[in-house]
């Protein structure tokens, strides 16, 4: 009896030992904020550092093979090799000792309340291999940074580097508060880790933000130091048998002195290395006028850095991106003592801005490759030499986050396609990386100058989206530009502005200006102790209160500056735009041989805003003697005049044309009116009296300029009188209007070509913004050509069509002198191949019968988008507007040929017209027009003085036979409403 009892417990003693064993392999260890660290030979050695909530007799399990959570099976194992208990964390430190390198190491942990789930890390190679790195800084503790460190390191993740180098500011404030360490910990254990679970090590650089407990890194990470001393947290790690070697420095150490005998030292061991890189916080030349330059840096370390052949120098600190021509310090140089090295120098990539808020790069050098306002980090991909190709690294600025309108922590990582192990060097899908033209989103080193071949374009950013809207009411971009500073000749220089609406702008509450505001773009030009202003384009925003504007890519227009070569060189400060919009200003550097060579552009007058009447009377803007340049061969005049204010019965001079004259020698050889006609704008509805006609401009349009040629007029050397006269005014109050203006001269060489034909542009087909009125069509191509040679151009051959279908030949014949222009409308072409490719082809040829001696304008490429398609019976659906104003309406259905097949006129007041169409297979043209170019919206801006003139709306609709809505037209349209469209199947 007694020996059945203690049977019956022994077995019951069996299953609760089986069953703790069980469950206890099935629990998880208390273990928690896990990160590796280097911290000695990071081919053998890695330190596992994790935060020990409870429990203990804690060891760390690894293999070379994957045994999963299963512990017993993994060959190695350690205890932890250090304990520190700071900022309410009982941190552990393991030390794996004697890896084997470049290999893949499986771990888990196991304390006595359960094991770990499992994760693997790689050593580093111990000969030359190629891997991948990344290299960033400086997150923060609060939103909206806090979020976008996330975003970070998220990225981390799917980049599945080698290591992280991290140029410090891990936390807010000083480094002292458990909470900010706690949840930097956690965020960098849960989202930089892969879902296989590999993690990746980390090499901490010392900021300004761990300034508050002597060895923090030491703390966190197991981090090196120097000297016996905390305070000396400093350290250098080589990998790859002398390929590669991360110099891990301190610019908050309070003995600089010894930390740079320690550099010199440490470099003079590693000069041999294929690759030194050097990181620590605070650049020597921070990019944001925000932050001081660091003299005390620059002395210590700059010339070892050039003596030791130092290849990539990392800091942070500023909170954006940049980077940097190869440089080596100078103290002749006028440009912050460093000068440009292609073949000696140090590339200098930063500076920081992992998570923390972004702040303004408004401080480039002329030495400055790039840098931008962004969340970002550097993601380097490193090469050993090969049979094919020297040792290189390939370096490219991964864009995380940005902000929006509210300051709200944009994500540019979830639609990143996360890269396999087993190919780590790829680009992933998604991915937004940063570009810095004429060298592509990657920079590699060593460093080699962009050679440029004819055609080839150097793209120069003024101002992109990213930079902060000025603040201050009308309040102008001012930035400094690089341009290119060589002898290299431009066969065009183009300025390419797009505005964008965007409720972050500091003028009014609307995403976009709610008024019309005129800005020009003006470059400022050295001039002994002062500058002079130059303009080079100028501009009205639309009425901006609703206005749609292109959404995301804005809108776009362009500008040739070509003949403002002499003065695009070098450093300049540009001033340009306002607040009303946000704003992208590059320039298109189009490298070949310009039609004639720009010598000089000369300011005839002063740019300024003048008062009509004192203009009229010859007060300002009088007569002037000009030396024309003796070896110029060739002059050219240009106004830009807009017309501005409510003087006079005609409210003059915005709404009022007068006439303008150029005096050579007293006489008047030049004489122009400055009127523009806006009722075809193509950036519609806008708000306000948009449609209506002005002097010289139009509410979201550039400015009209006005070019002459005085080279027939005159010799070269020769000193002319020079005046500007303008149309008298009436005594009726006008003469208190104003006009802004510019009155330039441009000295150039001769004609570079006898024999050129240049392709201006495609008109139609396009999907450009400023010809969206007229597009998409299905009937007629239409093209700008220009002679750009010095013979009278007489005929040319004209080439066009689909890509993908049968090109057409059309033989031109007329008569263009020297830089006249001419718009062509070409002959139907076979449109069949759109359906396979919407690109539509068009090249010019043969120029009076010979060869076109230039050959890189005669070719251009447009995005055909489709019409749209009606059925062959519709009904046209008009509703007209009241108080007289619908006899100013008539419509027409015409063929491709041009014929109209229905047409009406004498429309009545109030009336709805349901007309029926009946049209055969084919391609139409819609068009309605109104002759006072005010469409047929009410005139909302009479409701305070006049509201019984506002009247009613009127609409034009296609409907179906059974009255469904096929196509709606904005009733805000001003002149005309013109739709192309396709009755029977599409192209």
């Amino acid at each position: 009896m007694s020996w059945k009892l203690n049977s019956k417990i022994s077995v019951r003693f069996i299953f609760l030992i089986i069953s703790i064993i069980f469950n206890s392999a099935n629990n998880m260890a208390a273990v928690n904020k896990i990160r590796l660290s280097w911290t000695n030979d990071p081919t053998t050695t890695v330190c596992i550092g994790w935060d020990q909530i409870s429990g203990n007799g804690t060891v760390v399990f690894y293999d070379i093979e994957d045994h999963g959570t299963d512990w017993r099976k993994y060959a190695l194992s350690e205890k932890p090799t250090r304990i520190v208990t700071e900022l309410e964390m009982n941190t552990h430190f393991c030390e794996l000792k004697n890896l084997k390198p470049n290999t893949a190491y499986y771990f888990v942990i196991k304390d006595n309340e359960g094991i770990s789930e499992r994760y693997w890390f790689k050593t580093a190679p111990d000969k030359p291999e190629a891997f991948t790195c990344i290299l960033g800084g400086d997150t923060k503790s609060r939103e909206p940074a806090l979020s976008a460190g996330r975003f970070s390191n998220q990225m981390v993740s799917k980049l599945r580097p080698l290591f992280v180098l991290f140029c410090g500011d891990f936390t807010s404030g000083n480094a002292t508060n458990p909470d900010d360490w706690k949840q930097w910990l956690t965020d960098w254990f849960e989202l930089t880790r892969t879902k296989d679970g590999r993690l990746f090590p980390i090499v901490p650089i010392h900021g300004n933000h761990e300034g508050g407990i002597p060895g923090i890194l030491n703390i966190i990470f197991n981090s090196p130091y120097q000297h016996n001393n905390l305070d000396n947290l400093y350290y250098s790690l080589s990998f790859g048998n002398g390929f590669f070697h991360i110099i891990a420095l301190n610019t908050e150490n309070k003995d600089l002195e010894l930390q740079t005998k320690w550099l010199k030292d440490d470099m003079a061991k590693s000069k041999d290395f294929t690759f030194k890189v050097a990181a620590y916080h605070k650049p020597f030349r921070p990019h944001t006028k925000h932050k001081h330059e660091h003299m005390d840096l620059y002395n210590l370390w700059a010339f070892l850095f050039r003596d030791y052949g130092l290849d990539i120098s990392l800091d942070a600190d500023s909170h954006l991106s940049k980077i940097t021509f190869p440089l080596v310090p100078d103290t002749n140089s006028e440009d912050e003592y460093f000068v440009r090295d292609d073949e000696n120098g140090t590339i200098f990539l930063g500076e920081g801005s992992w998570g923390a808020n972004p702040r303004k790069n408004d401080d480039d050098k002329s030495w400055t490759l790039r840098s931008g306002s962004f969340n970002q980090f550097k993601w380097l991909q490193v090469f050993p030499e090969t049979e094919d190709r020297v040792a290189h690294i390939d370096i490219r600025t991964v864009i995380t986050a940005t902000r929006d309108s509210s300051f709200r922590s944009i994500s540019h990582v979830e639609n990143v396609e996360a890269l396999s192990e087993e190919d780590v060097f790829a680009t992933p899908k998604g991915i937004d990386l940063y570009a810095t033209e004429p060298y592509g989103a990657v920079i590699t080193y060593p460093f080699k100058g962009f050679e440029m071949e004819d055609g080839d374009t150097l793209t120069v950013n003024a101002v992109t989206y990213e930079t902060p809207s000025p603040e201050g009411w009308g309040a102008h971009y001012k930035e400094t530009v690089h341009f290119p500073d060589t002898d290299e000749q431009w066969a065009k220089i183009i300025l390419v502005q797009s505005l964008k609406c965007d409720s972050s702008t500091k003028a009014d509450k609307y995403p976009c200006g709610e008024w019309d505001y005129i800005w020009n773009t003006s470059i400022m030009v050295p001039l002994g102790d002062t500058t002079e202003q130059f303009e080079i384009g100028s501009f009205v925003t639309p009425y901006g209160k609703r206005l749609v504007m292109g959404g995301e890519k804005g809108w776009q227009w362009t500008y040739d500056v070509t003949a403002y070569a002499p003065i695009l060189k070098g450093k300049r400060e540009i001033i340009t735009g306002n607040n009303q919009e946000l704003l992208d200003l590059k320039f298109l550097f189009i490298k070949g041989k310009p039609v004639r060579d720009a010598l000089a552009v000369e300011n005839i007058y002063p740019y300024g805003n003048y008062n009509y009447g004192l203009l009229a009377d010859d007060s300002v803007l009088t007569e002037r003697k000009i030396h024309l340049m003796p070896e110029a061969k060739g002059f050219r005049l240009k106004a830009r005049i807009s017309g501005h204010g409510h003087f006079g019965p005609r409210n003059c001079c915005e709404w009022d044309s007068k006439t303008h004259s150029y005096y050579i020698n007293e006489w008047e050889h030049f004489r122009w009116n400055v009127w523009k006609d806006c009722g075809n704008n193509p950036i519609y509805p806008q708000g306000g009296t948009w449609p209506f006609d002005r002097a010289g401009w139009c509410p979201g349009t550039k400015v009209d300029e006005h070019a002459f040629e005085l080279t027939p007029k005159v010799k070269p050397g020769d000193t002319i009188t020079f005046d500007y006269g303008i149309e008298h005014y009436s005594d009726n109050g006008e003469k208190g209007g104003e006009f802004r203006m510019s009155h330039q001269m441009f000295s150039f060489g001769p004609p570079n070509f006898k024999n050129d034909v240049a392709l201006i542009d495609i008109i139609a087909p396009s999907s450009k913004d400023q010809y969206s009125r007229i597009n998409p069509i299905c009937s007629n191509p239409r093209i700008l050509i220009k002679n750009t040679g010095s013979n009278t151009l007489k005929s040319m051959t004209i080439t066009y069509g689909s890509i993908s279908g049968e090109m057409s030949i059309y033989q031109w014949q007329g008569e263009l002198d020297f830089l006249e222009s001419e718009e062509i409308w070409l002959p139907i072409p076979d449109w069949k191949g759109l359906n396979e490719n919407r690109e539509f082809i068009a090249e010019l040829s043969k120029p009076n019968s010979v060869a076109d001696e230039n050959q890189l304008n005669n070719k251009l490429k447009s995005i055909v988008k489709f019409p749209v398609v009606f059925p062959d019976n519709f009904i046209l659906h008009i509703k007209t507007n009241n108080l007289d104003r619908a006899r100013e309406n008539t419509w027409s259905i015409s063929d491709d040929m041009g014929k109209a097949i229905y047409s009406g006129e004498d429309l009545k007041d109030s009336t709805t017209y349901n007309i029926p169409i009946i049209l055969n297979p084919g391609c139409y043209q819609f068009l309605f027009t109104d002759d006072m170019e005010d469409g047929i919206s009410v005139h909302w801006w009479n409701r305070g003085d006049h509201p019984e003139l506002i009247g009613i709306k009127g609409e034009v609709m296609i409907l179906s036979e059974d009255e469904k809505e096929l196509y709606k037209f904005h009733s805000d349209f001003g002149q005309d409403l013109m739709l192309n469209f396709q009755v029977g199947e599409n192209h």
